[in-house]
């Protein structure tokens, strides 16, 4: 691949017909300033580069292309002149900072559309675009736009398993409406949601994009007449939850607030890109034009799914035991207690000021024992679930 040296930074080429839109052009035909035919694709997003990938072509192929006679990534890899250009666009000024030309057999997989990617005759994508690409039109008019780009290291760049694709599709989904619960009623464990919520909340898909897997989805209703709407204050809500990442503050004081329904949904969310060993990027769109991105690792979900096993709902109390020391471990905080009344057994984490009272503890003897029980939700699952702390730890005798 060779690097074009310029004296100084130039105008991306200028576009003459849109094949696909998301939330801006990213297949195109443009026009070079000596009046070159282009065909130009976006094939990779940064914080502050994009690359295109870019052939020149004749007039007459690019009709075929448009009519569909010709699939898109043969326009690329089989192009006229046998040559591609990768162009780098700074995002700030907009303008191209270097050029490399590469030869069109030699183009990446990673660089080039589905095989069988073909415009429509009436000149789209087969996935055509709804009117929420439309930029002229009025917010009022304009739904809520989600865009999700997923890429994973057990699949090659732009392809998904179905079965992963269903599992993320329906966790996000899930986990908007769950969200959305919790806002327009309050949070509950269980129950059929209300029929207006989901409504309110639902997300259509529209469009899968050329180049990499990404799937856009847009609210089945428009934001109305002030821009503010439940799907828009639960998809702020679901940027907050994945821009605190793996927070031990954050995401449990979030899903206190939010409920249990949605802890859980958002959990499969993030157990389903362990799974897939996947990262899924976010960008939300508001009608407004306001925009917002973030992201979620398999890497960050990973330590998520083992955070959010147990969040904390509510402290219970204090009971007092009296029972047999089946197991202690002052290295690492725990303790193991078998009741001498009803043989429940109990095990937990040990206070920091009590772990010194399990130096001299003997397994087998009578102790009394002070537990601070608090109640944990554990995502996926309906029951509360106890969890005890050691607080005080004294000799006792065994009851009569």
């Amino acid at each position: 691949m060779n690097a074009d040296t310029a004296m100084q930074s130039e105008a991306m080429p200028s576009i003459v017909s849109v094949y696909e839109f998301y939330d801006r052009p990213v297949l195109y035909s443009a026009q070079s300033r000596d009046g070159t035919l282009l065909l130009v694709l976006l094939i990779d997003e940064g914080p502050t580069e994009d690359m295109w990938l870019c052939v020149e072509v004749s007039r007459q192929r690019l009709g075929q292309v448009e009519r569909g006679e010709i699939g898109v990534r043969s326009a690329f890899c089989q192009a006229e002149g046998g040559e591609a250009r990768i162009l780098h666009e700074d995002v700030a000024t907009g303008l191209v900072t270097a050029t490399q030309r590469i030869g069109c057999s030699l183009l990446p997989e990673d660089m080039l559309p589905a095989s069988d990617i073909r415009l429509a005759p009436q000149g789209g994508t087969e996935s055509q675009p709804t009117n929420a690409d439309s930029p002229n039109l009025d917010p009022i008019s304009k739904p809520e736009e989600l865009t999700m780009r997923f890429t994973s290291d057990c699949m090659p760049e732009g392809q998904i398993e179905a079965s992963v694709l269903g599992a993320l599709l329906t966790a996000v989904q899930e986990t908007v409406s769950a969200i959305g619960k919790a806002l327009a009623t309050g949070p509950t464990k269980r129950g059929s949601l209300p029929a207006d919520v989901v409504e309110q909340t639902q997300l259509l898909v529209t469009a899968t994009a050329v180049g990499s897997f990404r799937v856009r989805m847009v609210s089945r209703y428009p934001a109305g007449l002030f821009g503010d709407s439940l799907i828009s204050e639960s998809l702020c809500k679901l940027f907050d939850l994945i821009e605190a990442g793996d927070s031990r503050t954050n995401v449990p004081s979030q899903l206190r607030e939010l409920g249990s329904r949605a802890a859980s949904k958002y959990e499969e969310l993030a157990k389903t890109l362990v799974e897939s060993r996947g990262r899924a990027e976010f960008r939300w769109i508001r009608p407004q034009g306001d925009r917002r991105q973030t992201r979620l690792t398999f890497e960050s979900a990973e330590r998520l799914v083992q955070m959010l096993r147990q969040i904390p709902v509510q402290p219970v109390g204090d009971i007092i035991v009296t029972g047999r020391l089946v197991g202690a471990d002052e290295e690492r905080a725990e303790f193991h207690l078998r009741d001498l009344v009803d043989d429940n057994e109990y095990k937990g984490s040990v206070a920091q000021p009590t772990v010194s009272a399990l130096t001299g503890a003997v397994i087998g003897q009578t102790y009394q024992a002070t537990l601070s029980v608090s109640e944990h939700q554990r995502p996926g699952q309906e029951e509360l679930v106890q969890e005890y702390t050691l607080t005080d730890l004294v000799p006792a005798s065994a009851p009569a």
